[in-house]
């Protein structure tokens, strides 16, 4: 059997030896101006009354960031750019994707990019689904073997160096005027949605002028080699039953309207009076977008990053729900706490990691991370109901909280939020992306969240007992 099984393998990786050639995009696709009535320019130019800044709403709760994409998609009139590292075959992935098609049947230039390497939706859906005028799907770095689960997986292994790399960043822009960054790919456990547990995390809603950057960045990865057409990766588009899948999309967001979804509109909505109150709630400041090249030939945003942390002069603080340092990243931290920056490093617990692995390798890494000066605390998988109706979505309780939350403050000036995780992999192999912003008012905002997850109510921090032992101390 062993013997039979071995052949197999060996077939199939034959078969699988050669790697998808870079695609040649013949016609550059660019972002689109959208016209001046569009509700979305229109609440933009109230925001930024025309003005050289950007614009920042921080989007902490689970309800927020969901309602806050249907938003962009319901008042987009010309164009909607989504990039992300993983689209669910779940009830919200369900609800924004059939948002999307609406819009796209009434105009909307749709773009979708997704990586490819957990992608479940079928290779000649996708390809249908391209047969849409006014929609665009592209897949990173594919896979060539589409047929079977086990021969994407022996083909991934067979050609690893290549399909390790994989595409991490989160970007939702709307009539290029609106976007949105940070943790949230589109999945139950983003949105308060999942019934086994939903993420503290993080996103920021931006306008003005940082994004002329993210416009370019989507565009630089739209039209890059990794990015594959959806209709060149099946010939079989003409057997999929494309009113039977827009039936099924349908009645999965209307069968969980009174459950799930309950909290969502299950139709597109007029959100003028959410826009209108944008010019009092989003604050100002500087920001620059950064993203990694798309073949991952830089590590642009990491270089950023480590020289915002150099420039530290009073504190740092970094959160991450996955946090595996390099030997030299103790050595940096080590003499920073010697020249009196301050440190904080927030990460989650191991019932709060949704990668028991990742935990695995992080736990090795306490004691250096206190030895090198630094405060260390682990979120708490039942934090308190503060936290919890930041991640739930009514009627939905999930028996535990996880924290996907990424950010990087400096000095309460500075501020990083993005894709990044502090691992090798985001560190060396994926490509990432973020906002660098210098905005007081934000800061602050963003301190008082994190202070509030660093309570012992909602964390254990990290410390020796006289005997040199590490304690959980909370509430």
């Amino acid at each position: 059997m062993a013997r039979i099984l071995f052949i197999i393998i060996g077939l199939l990786a034959l078969n699988g030896c050669g790697t998808l050639p870079p695609v040649v995009h013949e016609v550059k696709e660019m972002s689109l101006q959208a016209p001046a009535d569009s509700p979305l320019v229109k609440a933009s130019l109230e925001v930024t009354q025309r003005g050289n800044q950007s614009h920042f709403l921080l989007i902490n709760a689970a309800n927020e960031a969901l309602n806050w994409r249907l938003a962009l998609i319901d008042s987009a009139v010309s164009s909607l750019d989504i990039q992300t590292f993983l689209w669910n075959d779940d009830v919200s992935g369900a609800l924004v994707f059939k948002r999307v098609l609406k819009a796209a049947d009434r105009g909307v230039r749709v773009r979708l990019l997704v990586d490819d390497i957990w992608l479940t939706s079928d290779s000649a859906g996708l390809a249908a689904l391209e047969a849409h005028p006014n929609l665009a799907i592209r897949l990173y770095n594919p896979n060539k073997v589409r047929a079977n689960a086990f021969g994407r997986t022996v083909y991934f292994l067979v050609n690893y160096s290549v399909m390790n790399r994989r595409m991490h960043n989160k970007t939702f822009i709307a009539d290029g005027v609106f976007s949105i960054n940070g943790g949230r790919n589109i999945g139950d456990n983003y949105y308060g949605l999942s019934k086994k547990y939903n993420f503290r995390d993080l996103d920021v809603l931006t306008t003005g002028a940082v994004l002329e950057q993210v416009n370019y960045e989507f565009d630089r990865f739209w039209n890059s080699a990794s990015a594959y057409p959806a209709s060149r990766l099946s010939n079989k588009a003409e057997s999929f039953d494309l009113q039977e899948g827009y039936a099924k999309l349908q009645y999965r967001v209307l069968h969980n309207k009174e459950t799930e979804l309950k909290s969502y509109p299950s139709y597109s909505a007029n959100w003028d009076s959410r826009l209108q109150k944008l010019k009092l709630q989003m604050v100002t400041g500087e920001a620059e977008f950064i993203g990694d090249d798309p073949l991952g030939e830089d590590r642009a945003v990491v270089d950023n990053l480590t020289e915002s942390l150099a420039s530290a002069k009073r504190e740092i603080i970094i959160v991450s729900p996955y946090f595996i340092p390099l030997s030299a990243s103790f050595e940096k931290l080590g003499a920073m706490t010697k020249k009196g920056v301050r440190v904080k490093i927030l990460v989650p617990s191991l019932g709060a990691n949704n990668h028991t692995m990742a935990h695995s390798h992080y736990r090795k890494y306490r004691t250096a991370i206190l030895d090198a000066g630094c405060e260390l605390y682990e979120y708490n998988f039942q934090p308190s109901q503060q936290q919890r109706d930041l991640c739930d979505v009514s009627p939905v309780i999930a028996p535990f909280i996880g924290m996907h939350m990424k950010a990087v403050m400096v000095d309460r000036e500075y501020c990083f939020i993005g894709s990044l995780n502090m691992d090798p992999r985001a560190m060396d192999l994926n490509t990432e992306e973020g906002l660098f912003i210098k905005s007081p008012q934000l800061t602050s905002k963003l301190y008082s969240q994190i202070s509030e997850m660093v309570k012992p109510e909602n964390s254990w921090k990290l410390e020796y007992d006289s005997k040199g032992e590490i304690v959980w101390k909370g509430a």
